[in-house]
């Protein structure tokens, strides 16, 4: 029975790599204590891309300089994780070892949708990407030095980083739902 399951998970897993387009990832690598607070949380993440869509949770732990991000699936099992301290090379490992699905992409997310502003602004800055927030409803987006925007992540209650959050990418042609899940700081 576990050989089966295991192999359902893996063609998921690949799947799900192989559908993603693969342009350059950000080269951004943010400290996790710019966060400026320890979050942990754990969330369903909804991904759509060329009209299906893929379920799994995402469990992000960053306390000081410390950063942890696992991927599981539905039925709980570790797809994959990221970690790193400081600015250390992220260690990524991964139950599909020919994923060419690079984790950068998921760090980007991660900074776009919990660090602050500022830090967002000056970093992004640093490597050639306009970064803007509007005032009113907190979405976030982030342009390419040729003006074309790259992601945009919006949330359905601004100031509540525990609401859902919708995160658009235009160069992945991907969509990402991150439902409320049990954020604690």
């Amino acid at each position: 029975m576990r050989t089966p399951l295991l192999l359902l998970i893996s063609l998921y897993v690949t799947s799900c790599a192989i559908l993603f387009p693969q342009p350059s990832a950000p080269e951004l690598l943010l400290e996790p204590s710019t966060l400026g607070r320890g979050l942990s949380t754990i969330r369903t993440v909804h991904i759509e891309i060329d009209g299906k869509t893929y379920s799994s949770q995402f469990a992000i732990e960053i306390y000081g300089n410390r950063l942890a991000i696992v991927n599981l699936s539905p039925f709980g099992l570790v797809l994959s994780q990221i970690e790193y301290v400081g600015l250390e090379e992220p260690r990524v490992t991964s139950i599909d070892k020919g994923s060419a699905f690079d984790p950068r992409f998921i760090l980007f997310d991660i900074y776009m949708t919990y660090w602050p502003e500022q830090t967002l602004r000056q970093n992004l800055a640093e490597i050639g990407i306009r970064f803007d927030q509007n005032s009113r409803d907190g979405t976030r987006k982030a342009f390419a030095a040729d003006g074309n925007i790259i992601a945009e992540v919006s949330f359905v209650s601004p100031n509540a980083v525990d609401e859902k959050v919708i995160i658009r990418h235009y160069d992945l042609q991907y969509v990402i739902s991150i439902l409320p899940g049990g954020e604690t700081s």
